[in-house]
């Protein structure tokens, strides 16, 4: 058996996947911690633009709104929106999908 190790794809794909666990189990503060680590892992290792970081962005943003912290959760969902319209434009389904993920949180 081999050890993929922290840096991995795979472990990194594990980690978000036990971060949204997690959050489904109402467990917010571990999910919370997760998640950071898989957005700074991915912007390390892909950058801040490539498609699956921003995607932990946006997972760490739902975090933050079922933690009841609005602000924060809004202010990366604008950053994440903000991305995705430089790197896909304006029609790109990710940008709509942003675009609706902002919505709900303002609502």
């Amino acid at each position: 058996m081999e050890l993929l190790g922290p840096e991995n794809s795979d472990t990194i794909l594990a980690l978000q996947m036990l971060a949204i666990s997690w959050r489904s189990l109402g467990k917010y503060s571990e999910a919370e911690a997760a998640q950071r680590q898989v957005v700074e892992r991915r912007t390390q290792q892909l950058c801040e633009n490539h498609n699956d970081t921003i995607e932990g962005v946006q997972y760490l943003a739902i975090v933050l709104y079922c933690m009841d912290r609005y602000d924060e959760s809004e202010a990366i969902e604008l950053e994440a929106l903000s991305i995705r319209r430089e790197v896909f434009g304006d029609a790109h389904l990710d940008t709509i999908n942003a675009e609706c993920n902002l919505g709900t949180t303002m609502y």
